[in-house]
């Protein structure tokens, strides 16, 4: 399973960009289609997207080229970019100016450039080098498709309430709780802590799976966080389809986000199927000894 990320720019670096980028011009088009199958290339291959050269012939450049901008340096195309209204697309470098800082600077300008209160980029997860300097830039991840699927995996928003509180009876709920104060200000304190991610995986409209990572700091480890993942749950007409696998990958996406050295679940099944679901996530049961108190009334 290879997810594609949507990012948001929400932390400003208050960093200028230190160079100057130009409309793209039919000059450079032998040298775009090669720098541009060569960045993506790999990335295509590795993910099954063919074709692995994206542009095989001029009608990619049909349209659309209005939006790309050049780095040009002694005559050279160091790298591009496309500003699509509010999206940072097709940012790329030629292989022979990466690792020099050229991606950031590229990407500075971008944002620099677009007339927009809210700025977003996406990414596949599999090319970690870019989500890591996005991230580092203050883009956040605000939710994830699987490439080549319909369903998508985000937080859960406001509205979500009633869906979940129903998606839970297929964890351990025996009924759907009264709509009361307390449940309304339990959901307004979730909806507010920042460290608090409830995740759902979301198919035309419906929720069918989710789960919660909550993110713990932590003075230990260099002083780095720890996540912890709770309620992974998955209706009953959804299940064996891959749907609760793809919110821990977003979980740990989020966990990785923020730096975090572990994360951490708990289930109380015995199960071999489930336990190894778990397994083929990422966790395992061997590092440590896992203990439970039940306070009050178990459960």
């Amino acid at each position: 399973m290879q997810l594609a990320f949507e990012m948001e720019y929400l932390h400003p670096t208050y960093e200028r960009t230190k160079i100057s980028m130009v409309p793209y011009s039919s000059e450079y088009k032998e040298e775009f289609k090669r720098i541009y199958n060569e960045c993506y290339h790999e990335m295509r291959q590795a993910l099954g997207i063919e074709p692995f050269d994206f542009i095989e012939d001029d009608s990619f450049f049909e349209s659309g080229m209005d939006k790309v901008y050049l780095l040009i340096k002694d005559r050279t195309l160091v790298g591009s970019v496309a500003l699509k209204g509010n999206e940072i697309d097709d940012l790329i470098v030629n292989t022979k100016y990466q690792n020099k800082g050229y991606g950031k600077q590229i990407l500075l300008w971008a944002i620099e450039h677009i007339d927009s209160d809210r700025i977003v980029l996406h990414v596949a997860k599999w090319n970690k080098k870019a989500v890591r300097l996005y991230q580092k830039s203050g883009f956040r991840i605000i939710n994830a498709t699987p490439i080549g699927e319909s369903n998508m995996i985000r937080e859960a928003r406001r509205e979500d309430l009633k869906e979940i509180l129903e998606l839970y009876l297929f964890l351990h709920e025996e009924s759907v709780p009264k709509m009361d104060e307390h449940l309304k200000e339990t959901w307004d304190q979730i909806m507010e802590d920042e460290n608090h991610h409830l995740i759902v995986n979301e198919i035309d409209g419906k929720i069918v799976s989710s789960c919660v990572c909550v993110i713990i700091p932590n003075l230990t480890r260099n002083v780095r966080p720890y996540a912890f993942v709770e309620n992974v749950v998955t209706h009953a007409d959804h299940r064996k389809k891959g749907y609760a696998g793809e919110c821990l990958e977003y979980a740990k996406g989020i966990a990785e986000q923020a730096n975090c050295y572990k994360m951490m679940l708990l289930t109380g099944s015995k199960r071999a199927e489930t336990l190894n679901f778990y397994e083929n996530a990422g966790y395992n049961s061997s590092d440590k000894t896992a203990f439970i108190q039940w306070i009050g009334t178990k459960v």
